[in-house]
This record gives structure tokens, sequence and C-alpha cells, in this order.
């Protein structure tokens, strides 16, 4: 009986080492491969007076400029995906002088703002379209926890971490880029 019990025990033992060494493998493996690319030349990462003269180098070259509908001290540009005019408004969050978040909202260009064909409920399925595609991700929708919020849909791939939801007043889309590897000093 105690023979069976020590191999029991040399079994048990074995596994819990192994599913140690695998989760301690899959963090290594996470942590090597990274997603840093946000948009538009921009990366997590980026150091701040980098990110600032990249912008200014932008703006010169009339690709990016300040304003926006989301926010009019924030930096807007403008894309096309799949034929369709976009602009993109953004702001980064810096954690130790680098990106670690950036704030984003997608609508449609002012020119098709009339056009009934370009509604808001369109503008959510076309930009999550676009992420799936651009950012090699899929999304998962977590339903909505109070009347006065939308659902949301969430995505994560290695260190990058996607949230997009729709405005509720307004007809663009929010998202939120975090790098997942960060740690957050607290203020």
């Amino acid at each position: 009986m105690k023979k069976q019990n020590f191999i029991l025990f040399l079994i048990i033992t074995s596994l819990i080492s192994s599913c140690k060494f695998l989760s301690e493998n899959e963090k290594n493996t996470a942590i090597d491969a990274r997603n840093d690319t946000l948009f538009k030349g921009i990366h997590f990462g980026m150091i701040d007076s980098v990110f600032y003269n990249y912008c200014l180098k932008q703006n010169t070259k009339k690709q990016f400029a300040q304003g926006g509908q989301k926010n009019s001290s924030w930096i807007t540009t403008k894309f096309i995906s799949e034929g369709t005019n976009y602009e993109l408004n953004f702001f980064p969050k810096f954690e130790n002088k680098k990106i670690s978040e950036m704030e984003a909202a997608i609508y449609y260009d002012f020119s098709l703002k009339n056009n009934e064909k370009y509604n808001p409920k369109q503008l959510l399925t076309n930009v999550l379209s676009y992420l799936k595609n651009e950012y090699n991700q899929s999304f998962r929708k977590v339903a909505k926890q109070n009347p006065f919020e939308e659902d949301r849909y969430v995505s994560a791939k290695n260190n990058r971490g996607i949230t997009v939801w729709q405005e509720p007043i307004g007809n663009y889309i929010n998202i939120h880029f975090v790098d997942l590897s960060v740690k957050k000093v607290a203020k």
C-alpha cells in the first residue's frame, strides 16, 4: 500500500512539474512574440519625443492634422478600406515616456456623412472587418453591462489588446489599443 501511494505521489508530482514547465514556456513564448504595430508608422514602445516629431513630419506632408470628430485636440488622418473613405482620430497614452495605449475613433469621411448606405451599424461591421484583416485578430462580443453602454468587442494577441465599441451618441467607433505587457506605475 505504501509503495502504491509513493508511486501515485511521484506521478502527481511529475504531472504538476510538467504543467508548470508548459505554463512557463507559454509565458516565454508570449513575451517573445510581440505585436507592437498600431497604424500609420506608429507602434507600442515609441518614445514620446519620437512620436511628436513623427507626427510633425506627417503633418507637413499633409498626412496628419490636428482635430477630428472625437476630440479636436487629437490627431486625425484619413485612410481607405475596401473602397470606403474613413478618418481616424487618435492620441496615445504614455508609460515611462513610451506609447503603452492608444485611444482612437474611426468614422466615415465627411463626404459620406449624408449617404444612407453608410450608417452607424454598418460602420461597426466595417471597422471590425478592417481590424480583423489589418491585425490578424478575431474579436469576441462582450454584452453591455448596463443600458447606457454599448456592446464591446475584444481581442488579444500576444501583447496587443484591442477593445472596440460604438459611441452611443455620435457616428464613430471607439478603439482602445493597449500593450498588455506594460506594467502601469501607480501615480
